[in-house]
């Protein structure tokens, strides 16, 4: 599965990394603020900002929906044609591009 990066410059293979994961980040202007991101760490030990989000909610929902399509493409790729039909049918149904998840910006 291939992950796009919320500003849309990085595409990402999943088989290429170890970990998925929310970091708390301070980040320091003006004045300081805390964002959630959520990285990719490569077989490497590279680590690779996906996307970013002011609250620790939105980066775990995005996680989350990560992990869903990901399990989801596993299930088709090891499925019978007629499983991996279904599987196919409804994540067309729902606009579901079906091996890659784009991060959205919010």
């Amino acid at each position: 599965m291939v992950i796009v990066s919320w500003q849309k410059d990085i595409a990402l293979n999943m088989a290429n990394s170890k970990t998925i994961e929310i970091s708390e980040r301070k980040i320091y202007d003006d004045t300081h603020y805390i964002i959630y991101s959520v990285i990719a760490t490569m077989n490497d030990d590279t680590k690779v900002v996906l996307g970013n989000f002011k609250e620790r909610e939105r980066a775990k929902e995005i996680l989350k929906n990560i992990i869903a399509l990901h399990s989801t493409f596993e299930v088709y790729k090891h499925g019978n044609y007629e499983a991996q039909n279904q599987i196919a049918i409804q994540l067309y149904n729902q606009g579901i591009s079906f091996d890659v998840y784009e991060i959205p910006l919010v």
